[in-house]
């Protein structure tokens, strides 16, 4: 048999299993309804109602959507931190109060007749699809033999099943806007976060980790593969330094009457308004905040991508993202491999030029003011800066940033010898440091 005969075979698997797959969420109306699809159930399974819909709730009704198939369930609370496991309600119809706030703790449903599903707490739409049926797409994904192959069976996938991948949400979605959604999502799904280095569509596909890189060009190919031009456009690389979230890779979609913040890496999508509104802090709705993330149920799952999530998605709804904030913007895919490479194979920095505004040594509760200029770069750096007093230890006076001037003032510190240091590191790398350099100044009595 052909390579092109067993790829469709393969597509005529997927296709019946899922024929037989309901991808559901709840009710959009009452708040943040989140669907939860059995073992094999053919129907919308349990469906799962966050009641109060401003802010973070704290209560949570479960109830049947249909009665075939169902068997007794328990609700169970879990520590992330120890695994540890309490059973807080066993009966047909509940309603939880008081849900614990805790980041360590979580919530789920086990069902004799429908599988477990996790209740996942949350200010936004989290659109929960049935992920054994999505991953079996990907797994005949990662079995193909060339791109084309690849793109092929995305557009096939897309134009059969994209309303049950991308699911009702709070968001009416437009053609495109749909299509980046879906990428998105399919680009979410195919591996976990991690370590790659790959940059490749095919390579891409067959990894088993993918870090917020990779996640978008990932989105932005599988885009294109759906896409009428294979260059689509109104699709933007965002770099952020931000202190909530730290050092991490977005996509801006920019669309004809709004755009979109896309996080591929934590399956979060915003309807933005415009990247003039995100960046000088407009707080963003919470009913324009969609959540796909796909890992809850998966052994050894990352909590630090879960916080990650957590902490954008406050950003997002509390108007924390800021012009100061922004390290890049990539046009286009040929535009951000090449910041990629400038940023991971270009020169690294080589020295230090400190200067003070005055000379050592000063009298104590003197103010003084170092200026660092790196130099042997990519002429653009974050810098750091330590201070050691005489009975040491060193420690961090001025975390990184691009701001290359740190004003000491030594009221109150103790005579002798103290040492300045300096970290650099290019823009937009997230290495410990690059270069340093040590600079004594002596304060006296």
């Amino acid at each position: 048999m052909n390579r092109r005969k067993k790829q469709t075979v393969a597509l005529m698997v997927l296709v019946a299993c899922l024929n037989d797959c309901a991808f559901s969420v709840g009710n959009e109306d009452v708040g943040v309804p989140m669907g939860v699809a059995g073992n094999g159930v053919a129907s919308n399974g349990m469906q799962v109602i966050y009641v109060n819909s401003i802010g973070y709730s704290n209560k949570v009704e479960i109830k049947w959507q249909k009665d075939e198939g169902g068997g007794s369930y328990e609700v169970h609370k879990k520590n992330l931190v120890n695994s540890e496991l309490y059973t807080i309600k066993s009966e047909k119809n509940v309603l939880i109060d008081d849900l614990s706030d805790e980041s360590a703790t979580e919530y789920f449903i086990q069902s004799a007749g429908r599988g477990s599903g996790v209740l996942k707490r949350s200010r936004v739409f989290a659109v929960r699809n049935n992920k054994k049926h999505l991953q079996q797409f990907v797994n005949t994904l990662k079995k193909s033999m060339n791109e084309d192959e690849i793109r092929s069976a995305i557009v096939y996938f897309y134009n059969a099943y994209s309303d049950r991948v991308v699911g009702p949400t709070s968001l009416s979605l437009g053609d495109n806007e749909k299509k980046i959604v879906f990428s998105m999502i399919l680009a979410h799904n195919i591996a976990p976060y991690g370590v790659s280095q790959e940059y490749d569509f095919l390579a891409l596909i067959r990894e088993d980790k993918l870090d917020c890189d990779n996640y978008c060009i990932l989105t932005d190919l599988i885009y294109q593969s759906i896409s009428e031009s294979k260059y689509a456009g109104n699709l933007i690389y965002l770099g952020f330094n931000h202190n909530t979230f730290g050092n991490h890779a977005q996509l801006l979609f920019v669309g004809e009457k709004r755009s979109f913040l896309l996080d591929p890496m934590v399956g979060v999508v915003a309807n933005i308004g415009s990247y003039k509104n995100l960046i000088n802090s407009h707080p963003v709705l919470e009913n324009n905040i969609l959540d796909f993330y796909s890992y809850y149920d998966d052994e050894g799952q990352d909590s630090t991508v879960m916080s990650c999530k957590a902490k954008i998605i406050r950003s997002l709804a509390e108007g924390l993202f800021n012009y100061s904030d922004v390290l890049y913007t990539c046009l286009d895919l040929v535009s951000f491999y090449k910041w990629t490479d400038m940023r991971d194979n270009g020169p690294v920095p080589t020295d230090i030029e400190i200067k003070t505004d005055i000379i050592s040594p000063q009298r104590v509760g003197a103010q003084i003011t170092f200026i660092a200029h790196g130099a042997g770069g990519i002429g653009k750096y974050d810098y750091m800066f330590w201070i050691m007093p005489p009975d040491g230890p060193k420690e961090v006076v001025q975390s990184y940033s691009l701001n290359n001037i740190y004003i000491w003032k030594t009221s109150g510190l103790s005579p002798g010898v103290y040492y300045l240091d300096v970290f650099i590191r290019n823009w937009g790398t997230t290495g410990d440091y690059q270069f340093n350099k040590e600079l004594a100044f002596v304060l006296e009595k």
